[in-house]
């Protein structure tokens, strides 16, 4: 088979090469399905107490899924966190319970070709959503994605270092000299607002996307060694008091609170100091080399943020005389750290712009407080320093491409707190790690996860993807660059109201189809003849329109066949609007059949008109006609709120009463009639929940084939 970036060979679209038919599934319906969103119970992850997302059974055989053996049930989970990615179950095909092949069209009508059976989706199972099987006596077969989320010692070998970036290491190294005040207060907290850790916890473990990130916090604080006297816990040369990281990778959810609870009360006892005698340089690089050499090396899979919040930099050979003056000495410290040292450590090798390790550093220099300094032009030049230093320390450490100005930020204690949010909010996501996970147990190449990753999300830092990247690789080996073709299977899974069936539409159809709908606009109240020349004038010209291939076939086709055929607009299967006959709709002479006592449609010989399949064309009554023109008008407005991206429609729908139009027409009386308003509500906690996604590098939309005309 000849593979293409488009369904339509053309200019706009360039060929990808061969493959052995064999190989692969002809999936030519952009047809997919899910669990349900409110899927809660039955659930095979706890069946006790029926918490959680509900399951659904897949099975790798029919005869399996038709004696719903329980033993073979390959359960896949729902919940709206479907929402979070592109990745569907494509439907290759629908079979009864014999396995013989069943059109979509006759099976969503009820017709009798579906003979009452139970009807099973055949699908293409890969990555999404498979994660055990009950294998009898009460016991579950976990998958490996299963495993990951609830049993983190049977993590594979090939996972672990991306799997521990869930977990995120804080830590500050903070100036804790007496201009520095505020700013240390802003990290701890006040009565009147939380400070960092704080805010972390109350705004990030809330979210869904942060649920499985476990954070650690640790800290010290430096000074200079004249503050070895004042304090009796330092470390000497003024490095001083501090938290390093836990010994412990993983914490209970108790052992994090006891974290979160020692960083509080160690940073409240810190106290600030000042001399006279201070040349305004503080041994922020003393602080930096012993966090990095001791405080935060535990745990080195850990996505490790480091902050530096100063406002002067290192100098070892200066101090000030009682008159105020610069005086220079071989050192004032009794272990001066060499610049050369800190880049190594940053970078995690000897190798100019290559990093590495896991450490993602930031430097923050709060505002100059030179008008407040006893000696402005010292102070000046510390100031200075700190800016240079922290620059050198960033461009000759972090990999290549990525700018230390994305790295260095000067700001007040105003604004600290929610920087220090920010920056972490970019980084620590446990569900972006959760999809790269699913992507690489279903074949996917690491480095065209991470290229779809970065167009998908555009505000996290280039340095985050270099970390993933480097850390992953050297344990998946070919697969950081080849994908995996054989994890896909063939299975079965009923069709029940406990699946969504989903139609793949690109951006360019779904605009298509609200402008073909607004064609439909106003007209529910027009008089019956009126009616049905507006409703065939909208719905044939707006297809036309937008299709621009040659003329239906108003014998041969219906609506939506030609929508598919000529123009190759998806359309959902037994399209309520558009699976009539155009005779059916224009009805200009009618008469009722002595058989069926339906009112068909009379050709001009007076006689019953039949379609290519020699059946008489059922004509619509008025009745429906005007419910067909409200069901337009009110699919325009899902698809609105679909195109919105973040919502999703919510309605109350009933089937209309067969009493109010006695001669409907099958689809007619399948037609659902919507009470109230349809409102627009959230997907998810946040814009990560969304219709719209990029597949295959192209931007589209998985639309429930309910809200389809």
């Amino acid at each position: 088979m000849l593979l293409a970036e488009r369904y339509r060979l053309g200019d706009d679209g360039g060929l990808l090469g061969w493959v052995a038919k064999q190989s692969g599934f002809l999936w030519n319906n952009a047809f997919a399905l899910r669990p349900r969103a409110d899927l809660t119970a039955p659930s095979y992850q706890d069946q006790q107490n029926q918490r959680g997302n509900g399951t659904i059974c897949s099975y790798e055989k029919l005869e399996s899924a038709v004696a719903h053996d329980l033993a073979s049930c390959n359960p896949i989970e729902g919940g709206n966190k479907w929402f979070l990615s592109p990745l569907r179950i494509p439907v290759l095909e629908v079979v009864d319970s014999k396995g013989r092949h069943v059109e979509p069209d006759s099976w969503a009508d009820k017709s009798p070709d579906s003979g009452g059976q139970r009807l099973f989706y055949k699908v293409a199972l890969s990555r999404p959503g498979v994660v055990g099987r009950r294998v009898g006596d009460g016991q579950i077969a976990i998958s490996s994605g299963l495993a990951e989320r609830l049993m983190p010692e049977l993590k594979g070998p090939e996972l672990k270092n991306i799997a521990a970036k869930k977990n995120v290491d804080i830590f500050f190294v903070i100036d804790a000299t007496a201009s520095m005040q505020s700013a240390i207060d802003a990290v701890r907290g006040a009565e009147e607002r939380l400070g960092v850790i704080q805010e972390i916890i109350h705004k990030l473990k809330l979210t869904p996307s942060f649920q499985e990130t476990q954070f650690r916090f640790g800290f010290r604080v430096y000074r200079d060694p004249y503050a070895d006297k004042l304090i009796a816990n330092g470390l000497g040369d003024g490095v001083g008091e501090g938290l390093p990281l836990p010994s412990s990778c993983q914490l209970s959810p108790e052992q994090q609170q006891q974290n979160v609870q020692a960083f509080q009360q160690s940073i409240t006892h810190v106290k600030t100091t000042s001399e006279d005698g201070d040349d305004y340089e503080e041994n922020s690089y003393g602080g930096l080399a012993q966090a990095l050499q001791q405080d935060i090396v535990a745990c080195p899979d850990h996505l490790k943020l480091l902050f530096v919040i100063g406002d002067s930099g290192y100098e070892s050979g200066m101090a000030l005389d009682g008159s105020g003056r610069v005086v220079r000495s071989s050192s004032k410290y009794a272990h001066p750290i060499d610049e050369s040292l800190l880049i190594r450590l940053l970078r995690g090798g000897e190798a100019k712009g290559v990093k590495n390790n896991s450490i993602v550093p930031f430097f923050i220099q709060t505002p100059s407080a030179e008008s407040q300094a006893k000696h402005p032009r010292i102070y000046r030049r510390a100031y200075d320093r700190f800016t240079a230093q922290a620059n050198t320390l960033l461009s000759q450490s972090l990999p290549a491409g990525v700018r230390a100005e994305e790295h260095l930020f000067r700001m007040g204690e105003e604004q600290l707190v929610d920087r220090l949010v920010r920056t972490v909010e970019r980084f620590g996501g446990s569900s972006l790690i959760n999809e790269i996970i699913v992507d690489i147990r279903g074949g996917e190449k690491l480095s065209a996860i991470i290229s779809r990753l970065r167009r998908e999300h555009v505000d996290i830092p280039g340095i985050y993807w270099h970390i993933l990247n480097k850390g992953a690789c050297g344990e998946l080996g070919n697969q950081c660059e080849q994908q995996v073709f054989d994890t896909t299977l063939v299975g079965y899974i009923e069709a029940n109201e406990q699946v969504v069936e989903e139609l793949w539409l690109p951006s360019d159809a779904l605009s298509s189809w609200i402008r073909i709908l607004k064609g439909f606009e106003g007209y529910y109240e027009l008089p019956e003849p009126q009616l049905r020349r507006a409703l065939i004038s909208a719905m044939i010209l707006g297809l036309q329109q937008e299709i621009r291939r040659p003329p239906i076939d108003v014998l041969g086709e219906t609506p939506a066949q030609y929508a598919q055929r000529r123009g190759s607009l998806p359309v959902r299967h037994h399209s309520p609007l558009l699976s009539y006959l155009v005779p059916a709709l224009s009805a200009d002479q009618l008469l009722r059949d002595p058989v069926s006592k339906k009112m068909v449609v009379a050709g001009m010989d007076g006689k019953p008109l039949t379609d290519k399949h020699n059946h008489p064309v059922l004509a619509v009554p008025a009745c429906e006609l005007r419910r067909l023109a409200l069901w337009a008008a009110q699919s325009r407005q899902m698809l609105e709120i679909v195109e919105r991206d973040f919502k999703r429609p919510q309605y109350q729908a009933v089937v209309w009463q067969p009493s109010q139009c006695p001669d409907a027409t099958p689809n007619g009386q399948a037609l659902l009639r919507i009470n109230g308003n349809i409102e627009a509500v959230p997907l998810g906690a946040d814009k990560n929940y969304r219709f719209g996604h990029v597949l295959g590098g192209q931007r589209g939309y998985w639309i429930p084939q309910e809200y389809l005309p």
